[in-house]
């Protein structure tokens, strides 16, 4: 077919695919928006045909950069803005919490070494007189040790070292160790229904170290919430006396693991 040019219509006809010579065709002749997606090759658009900064977040639709499009160590540390990249929109297994870590695998693990590693030690030390001489229970002043634990399910480990004096022959005194949780005002006692230990005084009057190591089985409590240990006594005959003469005691709480 001849080469026809319609001076009316102003019409080129008759020209063959790749009839044009190198380097007619420049981005001035083009229309607006004549490049469409049909018209660019698959892979035609590599990196090289991109210029530094050209594509912005703008340009990126959401969702559209999934794992296939992107190479293994394709993206650098620097192309990343501080806190870009949140935990949602890590490829893992598990779930994040305050009392998990990411490990190499990509799966969220319970933090701490797992089942009956200690989690968090709570201490507290006492050396003030406490003078008692009633047989309802009281709490001893200072004794108590609040703690919010490190994550759900644990067990505690209660760890008390005090110094008992009974005044009187043939007195009896008994102290026990009691929890609240989140502030409800339940007290419960641990180890037993009732005094944890007890101390009788045979002769005139008992002065020595009391040491007791108590076990606190999962309580029940939900993540955030603020558990209480507290030591009570009570004079059940007699007076009893509580780090007599700056004689220390201590109050120790361990969270294990479950």
């Amino acid at each position: 077919m001849a080469i026809t040019i319609n001076g009316g219509t102003n019409a080129i006809t008759g020209l063959a695919v790749g009839g044009l010579p190198d380097g007619v065709v420049d981005d001035g002749t083009l229309a607006a928006n004549a490049v469409t997606d049909a018209k660019i090759a698959a892979n035609a658009v590599i990196a090289a045909k991109i210029a530094a900064n050209a594509v912005t977040t703008v340009k990126i639709a959401a969702d559209a950069v999934d794992g296939t499009k992107i190479p293994d160590d394709a993206i650098a540390a620097e192309h990343v803005a501080d806190d870009a990249v949140g935990v949602a929109q890590l490829s893992t297994t598990g779930t994040a919490g305050t009392g998990t870590y990411l490990r190499g695998d990509n799966s969220w693990q319970s933090a701490g070494g797992g089942t009956g590693s200690v989690l968090k030690t709570f201490h507290y030390t006492q050396a003030a007189n406490f003078n008692y001489g009633s047989s309802s229970w009281t709490d001893v002043t200072n004794m108590v040790i609040p703690l919010t634990p490190t994550k759900t399910g644990s067990s505690f480990a209660i760890w008390l070292d005090s110094h008992v004096y009974l005044h009187e022959t043939d007195r009896k005194a008994n102290l026990r160790i009691q929890r609240e949780v989140a502030g409800n005002g339940t007290w419960t006692d641990i180890g037993s229904n009732g005094p944890s230990y007890e101390i009788q005084s045979m002769d005139d009057g008992w002065r020595g170290r009391q040491g007791r190591i108590l076990y606190d089985n999962a309580p029940t409590y939900s993540s955030g919430n603020q558990i209480k240990y507290k030591l009570q006594v009570r004079a059940v005959a007699g007076n009893i006396s509580i780090h007599q003469d700056g004689h220390q005691a201590t109050f120790i709480v361990q969270e294990i693991s479950a």
